[in-house]
């Protein structure tokens, strides 16, 4: 990749990542935030992959690692729904129920446990995405192999005259 579009790319990484990470915790103020900012925090993983290549990539965010991360965060977000379930307040036991106490509305403390549920699904959808970007870029089926192999045979075949 171009020298130039590296060093952009290393310059506003920050700054995309300083908004991903605004957008999934203000995420319970709005609706639906925190897939956005997932998908804001995947688009950045996948800028890194596309610009630097896949193989610096791999050695600073390896995509086992990346699926931890992200079965972490989804057994974390089952855990706060059995806490809910199993209940810590009398007279409310259902999944997901909201045990934290919900503070005053608009401020980032306010919502209980739907923060926290927001961060965890910023979390799963942003490792989510990557993972699935990374594997269509990095994973090589023994079909696509036979494919490619018998197209650059075919090329061969052309312009060596032997047409069949």
């Amino acid at each position: 990749m171009d020298p130039i579009i590296r060093k952009l790319t290393s310059i506003i990484i920050g700054p995309m990542l300083v908004f991903a990470l605004f957008v999934v915790v203000y995420g319970h103020i709005l609706p639906g935030e925190g897939f956005d900012g997932g998908i804001l925090i995947a688009s950045i993983l996948i800028l890194c992959m596309i610009v630097f290549g896949k193989e610096q990539t791999k050695k600073l965010l390896n995509l086992s690692v990346v699926l931890h991360i992200s079965a972490a965060a989804a057994l974390a977000m089952v855990a706060i729904g059995f806490i809910g379930l199993f209940g810590i307040r009398e007279g409310h036991k259902f999944f997901f129920d909201n045990f934290l106490s919900q503070g005053d509305p608009h401020n980032l403390l306010s919502g209980g446990i739907v923060p926290i549920c927001n961060c965890l699904l910023g979390i799963i959808v942003g490792t989510g995405f990557y993972s699935l970007f990374g594997y269509l870029v990095v994973w090589e089926s023994p079909s696509r192999r036979f494919l490619v192999k018998s197209h650059e045979n075919r090329q061969n075949a052309e312009v060596s005259g032997d047409k069949k």
